[in-house]
């Protein structure tokens, strides 16, 4: 048995195998195509048997089905090693994340990445409440402006600070002209330097993920939580509902998410890993 690479647009109609709260952001996302995807199965006429999708923006995979062959985890670990791994590597994606979706595929993550993965990592999801549209409470912090992460933002502040945001954007969206024409983010500026940042990715017509970042010297002074309101009251503006996630253990990711007001959806288990040109022995 091996591994079909199918088109991601049939992922709409994959509800069933590709299902949650994180999950149904992601596939939105890449149906729309403001995140790079890929997708395999073993039988494309039966794909609920066995399918593997790759989140190319945050470079994690989802294991899911409901009967996988009795040689799944071999069929996986050869599509792991010779198609994942090399186009990871090319691409300067060495660290990854996995879950299994279904409880059929559990076992299979570790025969898959077999000698790559390292340890568990949990995370949280924030949203609004479902009743909710309200923005979080407006916040500013003395000396600091926040401006729009638009074409604009990145002419005036050549100079100041946007390669990081340049980057971060690149990594998420399959290009700058995608974010600039579907996408939007906040910035904050202390002294015209760009010192905090806060972007849309995993963008659809139902929702916007919240990607944010302070540089190390201005941490702790509440700028993530003053430029996030910002995004958030625009992101619920253009109709779409904020996700925020963050690894349980990033308290300060933690504290931010509850200061805006989101509450937890869903409580997530990756294993993470790292390709090198060879699995570990």
């Amino acid at each position: 048995m091996r591994m079909h690479e199918i088109s991601t647009q049939v992922l709409g109609g994959m509800t069933e195998l590709f299902f949650g709260s994180q999950l149904d952001m992601v596939v939105k996302s890449i149906t729309a195509e403001n995140t790079r995807g890929r997708l395999w199965t073993c039988d494309p006429a039966a794909p609920a048997a066995l399918s593997v999708l790759w989140d190319q923006g945050n470079n994690k995979f989802y294991l899911t089905g409901h009967s996988p062959p009795a040689d799944a985890g071999g069929t996986l670990r050869r599509l792991a090693e010779e198609e994942i791994c090399p186009a990871a590597l090319a691409g300067k994606a060495p660290y990854f994340g996995v879950r299994a979706v279904t409880a059929e595929t559990e076992g299979l993550v570790e025969q898959a990445f077999a000698g790559f993965l390292r340890r568990r990592s949990d995370s949280l999801l924030y949203g609004l409440p479902v009743d909710s549209s309200k923005p979080p409470a407006a916040s500013e912090v003395q000396g600091a402006r926040i401006v729009p992460i638009d074409r604009e933002f990145f002419v005036d502040n050549a100079a100041d600070g946007t390669e990081p945001v340049l980057r971060e954007i690149r990594w998420m969206w399959p290009s700058l002209n995608r974010y600039l024409q579907e996408g939007w983010g906040s910035a904050a500026l202390v002294d015209d330097e760009v010192v905090c940042w806060c972007t849309a990715e995993y963008v659809s017509a139902c929702y916007s993920g919240i990607g944010i970042e302070t540089v190390p010297h201005m941490q702790n002074r509440g700028l993530a939580t003053a430029t996030a309101a910002r995004f958030v009251a625009q992101t619920l503006r253009l109709g779409r509902r904020p996700r925020w996630e963050c690894s349980i253990e990033n308290g300060a990711s933690v504290r931010v998410a509850e200061k805006l007001g989101l509450q937890v959806l869903e409580k997530l288990c990756f294993r993470q890993g790292y390709f090198s040109s060879a699995p570990l022995q």
